[in-house]
């Protein structure tokens, strides 16, 4: 993933896909037709799923959090 302010990277989700909502997103072929919702600014699924963007912002970068407040990163 890319985020607007320049950082990016990889998260492994795996352990995250439980539950009705979640658990369908296993199937490789599923998980790959997500989208990016303009009005949500994160990724969705076609099954209504979807993570929250500051959620994923932390997957990427652990170290910082995300206020969507005023759209700013701050080191934890």
């Amino acid at each position: 993933m890319r985020f607007a302010d320049g950082a990016e990277g990889e998260a492994d989700l795996q352990d995250e896909l439980w539950g009705d909502m979640f658990e369908p997103l296993k199937d490789k072929k599923l998980f790959a037709a997500f989208r990016i919702d303009p009005d949500l600014d994160t990724l969705v699924w076609p099954n209504g799923a979807d993570f929250a963007p500051e959620f994923l912002y932390q997957q990427v970068r652990p170290e910082y959090t995300l206020s969507f407040v005023d759209g700013q990163t701050r080191p934890r």
